[in-house]
């Protein structure tokens, strides 16, 4: 089965326990005997999906996500693997149950809609990401592309730099890496600032990205 990579897969990249097949076992157990808690089963899940059993990921994020005392990553993991078999009511149906507890779980809805052109659906749920208490800057990121782009909303530029702002405040690399670009082109009303940009360029790299690295390194050899 073909797996789409979504955002979703940076962050498993990041946040999986790629197990070994002893290590497989030790979570498959835990999750059998806590059965109130979720986050070994979704562990297991994906081990699973690491090694592309995706019918066992499956079977791990259900017992994840079913539960009572529900763990969220589940949720996601089964949304995930229901988009990619392209059914996408189910998809929506555990996406909204993470929703509800944390903020992936809105931005995967929130995706999907966009991806749809349901662009009002998708502006609801990103609002709610990046309101989300805390506040979660990649929700405001994309809050921000929807208004700089004009995807289903009036085209906004101040708009959209202001939860670009909100985003790299809350340590969003891609809203740092986007502010960088503008100050550094000075496009919309937006007065060029060659030393801004660098500011917000060093600040995305320190965040991860790369693009950000590489323009904080080419403005600082410039002198700025």
């Amino acid at each position: 089965m073909k797996i789409k990579k979504y955002i979703y897969t940076y962050l498993l990249i990041a946040m999986s326990t790629y197990a070994h097949a002893e290590d497989l076992d030790k979570l498959i157990w835990t999750c059998e005997h806590y059965e109130n808690d979720g986050t070994y089963c979704y562990k297991a899940g994906d081990a699973y999906f690491a090694i592309h059993d995706y019918g066992q990921a499956k079977t791990y994020y259900e017992k994840s996500c079913n539960r009572k005392d529900f763990f969220s990553w589940g949720c996601i993991g089964l949304g995930r693997l229901y988009e990619d078999t392209k059914n996408y009511d189910q998809a929506k149906i555990y996406y909204e149950k993470a929703c509800n507890s944390q903020p992936w779980g809105c931005i995967e809805l929130g995706r999907l809609h966009k991806e749809n052109q349901n662009y009002s659906l998708a502006k609801i749920y990103y609002e709610k990401a990046c309101n989300y208490d805390p506040d979660y800057g990649y929700g405001c990121f994309l809050l921000g592309d929807l208004y700089w782009y004009g995807n289903g909303v009036k085209k906004d530029y101040s708009k959209g730099k202001t939860f670009y702002e909100k985003a790299c405040k809350l340590n969003d690399g891609f809203g740092c890496l986007r502010l960088g670009f503008i100050y550094g082109v000075g496009e919309h009303a937006v007065e060029k600032n060659m030393s801004t940009s660098k500011e917000y360029y060093c600040k995305s790299c320190d965040l991860g990205m790369q693009g950000g690295c590489d323009n904080c390194n080419k403005l600082t050899d410039k002198g700025y």
